[in-house]
């Protein structure tokens, strides 16, 4: 038959899709399949197609804005069956921080126990995390039972992390526990620094805990961990400014002991404090030994002490400073003629304000605009306007204010002389006259 077809039949039958050749006219129901057509190839779905691999940063991507707990674990649990896959810890830290932030406390330590057993490495960042969640919760007992279960996990006890703990017991009061977990930081594998423990003393400090800030700073200098000067100043200062001057006078005995001996700011803090409550006798005995240690008292230190003396109603004290100053070698300033010329005023003493004044003006020190404030009120005491105009006029040539109070008594005075009130007006056009 094969032979009867012309070749361009041969051709069109060969290129005919065989379905439209099956309904032709020249098939027949008895037609048998011509072996040497093209037969077309049967196409079979593919087995073991290839499936997209989820990785650690698809998710990570997923989890991101995801904050339903159904979901998050289904996200996990979906990329855990992949064979030979294994979560890192990126994806541990952000599902625990979700959950933490969500107070699903319970889930949250059922990540952290299943990070460990897959021994997933991990650093101290978690922890601190954690720590700061029990904090806003006020779990504080679970967060310091957390931190000493760090070293199971492979990881050491971080500054940040001890730190935050530190100072989150102790705005909780709960100084116990704070004081505990300073004296077993090296269990946690930290060496506690100075700063550190700062908060902690000074709490110690404001509830007059003697005992217990002492004997932190004695374990501190056990682990070869002694304060600086300036961390004792500050101490001291904390102890004065809460009245607990027994345990100033303890952190002083014991920077001598540590070989940090007092400067002249320690000496003037302690000073200060004991003039600030009127004890002035304790004061002298501060001098006493400042002096006795070789430590040169400078002008801070006598302003101290004259303030304390004029607060306490000791004129003939505060009077006294300025010879002790002269036989010290120190200068006077401003500050020292205000506090005295003012005691002086309270009191009444006219005589001793002209002693005070001449001294001052011999010793060549300018006055001040306080100390100009204090002469004005005086001069309107006793009648002395022509004084008051001079001191008026040196005011506003070197832009010096008025104050109120100084107003108000020369504004009493204005019927007495007319040039007071020239002066005042200028003055307040000038902006040397506070009016109200």
């Amino acid at each position: 038959m094969r032979s009867q077809l012309s070749h361009s039949t041969l051709l069109f039958i060969r290129n005919y899709p065989r379905r439209h050749l099956l309904h032709s006219r020249f098939a027949s129901s008895t037609a048998t399949p011509l072996s040497w057509l093209p037969i077309p190839k049967e196409t079979t779905p593919r087995t073991g197609a290839r499936t997209h691999r989820i990785t650690n940063k698809d998710v990570l991507r997923s989890l991101s804005d995801e904050t339903h707990l159904p979901k998050i674990i289904q996200i996990f649990k979906k990329a855990a069956k992949q064979k030979g896959f294994k979560h890192d810890y990126p994806t541990y830290r952000l599902i625990i921080n979700k959950l933490g932030r969500q107070k699903r406390f319970r889930a949250m330590e059922l990540f952290m126990g299943r990070m460990k057993s897959e021994g997933v490495a991990c650093d101290s960042g978690v922890f601190g995390d954690l720590i700061g969640i029990y904090a806003e919760a006020g779990l504080l007992d679970r967060a310091v039972e957390l931190l000493y279960r760090i070293r199971d996990f492979g990881c050491n006890c971080s500054e940040r992390v001890f730190t935050r703990l530190l100072e989150s017991l102790v705005r909780s009061d709960r100084l116990d526990s704070a004081r505990a977990l300073f004296m077993d930081a090296h269990r946690l594998g930290y060496d506690p620094k100075i700063r550190n423990v700062m908060a902690l003393v000074r709490a110690c400090c404001e509830k007059g805990s003697v005992d217990s800030t002492i004997e932190l700073l004695e374990f501190m200098a056990l682990k070869g961990c002694v304060p600086d000067l300036r961390c004792y100043g500050s101490l001291v200062s904390w102890s004065c400014s809460f009245n607990r001057f027994d345990l100033a006078l303890g952190i002083l005995d014991q920077m001598k002991d540590r070989g940090r001996e007092p400067d002249v700011v320690v000496y003037n803090t302690l000073i200060n404090g004991f003039c600030r409550s009127g004890e002035i006798d304790r004061a002298n005995e501060i001098i006493s030994k400042m002096e006795s240690a070789g430590i040169r008292p400078d002008t801070i230190t006598f302003n101290t002490m004259m303030n304390g003396f004029s607060n306490a109603g000791l004129i003939r004290d505060s009077t006294r400073v300025l010879d002790l100053m002269f036989e010290h070698s120190v200068d006077a300033d401003a500050v020292t003629f205000t506090t005295l010329l003012n005691c002086l005023c309270r009191q009444e003493k006219a005589n001793e304000f002209r002693v005070a004044l001449g001294k001052m003006l011999v010793m060549g020190v300018a006055p001040d605009g306080p100390i100009l404030n204090i002469l004005i009120a005086e001069f309107c005491k006793k009648g002395m306007l022509n004084e008051v105009c001079f001191v008026l006029r040196d005011m506003m040539l070197n832009d010096r204010v008025l104050n109120q109070n100084s107003c108000r008594i020369v504004v009493d005075s204005l019927g007495e002389c007319r040039e007071l009130g020239g002066l005042l007006g200028i003055g307040f056009k000038r902006g040397c006259v506070l009016l109200s």
